[in-house]
């Protein structure tokens, strides 16, 4: 995606630096992203063991909220 498809994508940015980052979208981002991992681990002889199910994550506040941020420290 090039910089004006991000800018376009109200992702505006500078090299790394996105410039109004939004943090609600990139907290759902993440939470998107974890929860296709599966809630199961296995252990080194290949027994699997189930863990707890994802929690819900809730956003709450100033959800228009955007600052100049690294979006990959954050997440």
């Amino acid at each position: 995606m090039g910089q004006r498809e991000k800018q376009a994508a109200g992702e505006p940015h500078v090299g790394i630096i996105f410039t109004g980052l939004k943090v609600k979208k990139s907290i759902e981002r993440c939470v998107k992203l974890l929860r296709q991992r599966p809630t199961w681990v296995e252990d080194f002889k290949g027994k699997e063991f189930h863990v707890q199910p994802w929690p819900e994550v809730v956003v709450d506040g100033q959800l228009d909220t955007h600052f100049p941020y690294i979006k990959e420290h954050l997440e």
